[in-house]
């Protein structure tokens, strides 16, 4: 892709890296030679930096970028790929080949790309290593050299301005030996909604599009399709959605600087698909644009994920639940100027407690696709560290990034299983609840945490207290109306015969959960199948109540509802 603007968004890790550039390349002679003697105590120029971030959060891009604006003449770009590939078998002579390709240049700029690769903490090359050492001290010395000689005239081409970046996906992998060698490191996040609109109208330039605005009679429909009146501002309404570039990024919940590309691309097959020009762009094609991509923030360990769509009519039963968490979420997402309004700060989190197989994770998934949030399912197992540490920082991270990709909806499924009551957790499950309770109270704004579980009572009370889980809500098992608003809805994608009476069904099948019921379909599917019938009949129900069981006797009821007493 070519670089068609210089713009970028602006944020602390972006200007440091700049104020870099400027100093090694935007300074006159004389005062090049001034910052050098100025910084020379401090053991030179800040000329090497590490540049950490996912993949697709637009590290390299970043670079060239700078390069080209502050007239860079030479980039060499280092990679492990390129050196096995030109140097088989000899990767010293590689490196120190492209290392010296600077050398005549005034202006240089070096990328070492993945250079956890190329000096891993393991297996390193000390060959390598010291190579790279030597070479770094070479630049010192002719900066010294600059600084001695700061009255010749050759001393441009003696000593070159080189800037070092090196670009990691993961430092910690990265040789101790290199990561000293850098004087500071910045790091690329998930960008925020300000950030993702400059980042998308670079894109729209450097892929040539220009998106049709709003006050067109047939795009007027799809716009609120994707963009709802809560997204927006009164005046942007009024107006028509004027930025459609702006109203487009309010949606891309999470995405990376890569995903924004990959979006414009995917946008702009769309469209010529269609018969359309890159100048003839809608909004509708970048609708249809986000279903197709795979966002890179939301493919992390931490399970945040775009769920499969799931809404309320999907659900039997249950309208009270339902009309709770909407009171309590989706409020929260599409009614956030009216709590503002009256100064009412939303609740962070509900606790769905019940019988398991009653619906709580589905209820979940359904909150998440109804208030148009991410979805963050976290996997007990990967917050479960073995060193010391670790899983305290699991748990940062998993905030961390639901803060980034807000709206978004933290799901802690089974949340007894680490997060007792202290008195009944090690040393371990008391620092990973001190942790859990210090997150929620600093999580950011559009986080809505979700949690479930079987034993209520096991919970760490200050987990529940008022500002954290303070809604607690009572998922039971279906009564007769709701079971057979269950059967419906499994009507729909298995082939019952006409002689089914679903009233009949739910009768036989008292204390029998939402996961009860689909078993009991599946059940009768299998003997409608032995039978060699297209469609399961009344006796295949007959027959399957009396093989499957409910899952929840009365006797385990009493204690739900003892809790909620």
């Amino acid at each position: 892709m070519s670089i068609r603007t210089l713009q970028i968004p602006s944020n602390d890790a972006t200007q440091r890296l700049e104020q870099a550039f400027q100093l090694i390349y935007q300074s006159p002679q004389e005062k090049y030679y001034q910052l050098c003697k100025t910084f020379q105590p401090l053991g030179g120029l800040p000329r090497a930096w590490l540049i950490k971030g996912e993949s697709g959060s637009g590290k390299s891009y970043l670079a060239k970028v700078l390069a080209k604006k502050y007239d860079v003449q030479y980039t060499a770009t280092v990679t492990i790929g390129e050196l096995a590939i030109m140097y088989p078998g000899d990767m010293l002579k590689g490196l120190r080949t492209y290392l010296g390709s600077i050398k005549g240049h005034s202006r240089a700029l070096v990328i070492l790309d993945n250079i956890e690769l190329l000096f891993p903490r393991e297996e390193v090359d000390f060959a390598l290593v010291y190579a790279f050492q030597s070479w770094m001290q070479d630049l010192m010395d002719q900066e010294n050299q600059a600084i001695e000689g700061s009255g010749s005239t050759d001393t441009a081409i003696q000593s070159p301005r080189v800037l070092v970046l090196g670009i990691t996906q993961d430092a910690r992998s990265l040789d101790d030996q290199i990561l000293s060698l850098f004087d500071d490191s910045i790091e690329l996040d998930i960008p925020t909604p300000e950030e993702r609109h400059v980042i998308l109208q670079t894109c729209t330039m450097n892929h040539g599009i220009t998106v049709q605005h709003a006050h067109q009679a047939d795009q007027s429909s799809t716009e609120e399709a994707i963009i709802p009146k809560s997204a927006v501002s009164p005046e942007s309404r009024e107006s028509g959605l004027k930025d459609v570039i702006e109203s487009i990024s309010i949606k891309c919940h999470g995405y990376l600087a890569a995903d924004l590309d990959a979006l414009c691309s995917q946008a702009a097959v769309i469209a010529s698909q269609q018969g359309r020009a890159m100048n003839a762009l809608t909004v509708q094609d970048f609708a249809e644009a986000m279903k197709l991509i795979r966002v890179s923030a939301l493919r992390q360990s931490t399970s945040v994920q775009k769920v499969d769509p799931v809404h309320w009519s999907d659900i039997g039963g249950l309208e009270g639940v339902k009309k709770v968490l909407e009171e309590s979420v989706i409020w929260l997402y599409k009614h956030a100027e009216a709590y503002a309004r009256m100064g009412i700060t939303p609740s962070k989190g509900v606790l769905l407690y019940g019988p398991p197989g009653t619906g709580k994770t589905l209820l979940a998934k359904a909150v998440a696709t109804e208030s148009e949030a991410n979805f963050m399912a976290v996997s007990i197992p990967d917050l479960i560290k073995g060193e010391v540490g670790e899983s305290e920082k699991a748990i940062a991270k998993v905030f961390h990034t639901a803060t980034r990709c807000s709206p978004c909806i933290v799901f802690l499924d089974e949340l007894e299983a680490i997060f007792g009551t202290r008195e009944s957790s090690g040393g371990l499950g008391k620092q990973l609840i001190s942790q859990l309770l210090l997150e929620m109270d600093s999580c950011g704004k559009g986080v809505v945490i979700l949690a479930a579980t079987n034993h209520p009572e096991a919970i760490d009370g200050s987990i529940l207290r008022p500002g954290r889980l303070d809604r607690l809500v009572y998922v039971p098992p279906p009564n007769f109306k709701e079971r057979v608003a269950i059967l419906e809805i499994l009507k729909n994608t298995t082939r019952f015969s006409d002689t089914v009476d679903l009233r009949t069904v739910s009768n036989l099948t008292n204390n029998f959960t939402g996961a009860d019921m689909k078993a009991i379909v599946r059940k009768a599917g299998l003997y409608a199948l032995k039978a060699n019938r297209t469609s399961i009949d009344a006796q295949d129900f007959f027959a399957a109540t009396s093989d499957v069981q409910p899952s929840m006797n009365q006797i385990g009821l009493l204690r739900y509802e003892q809790f909620r007493r």
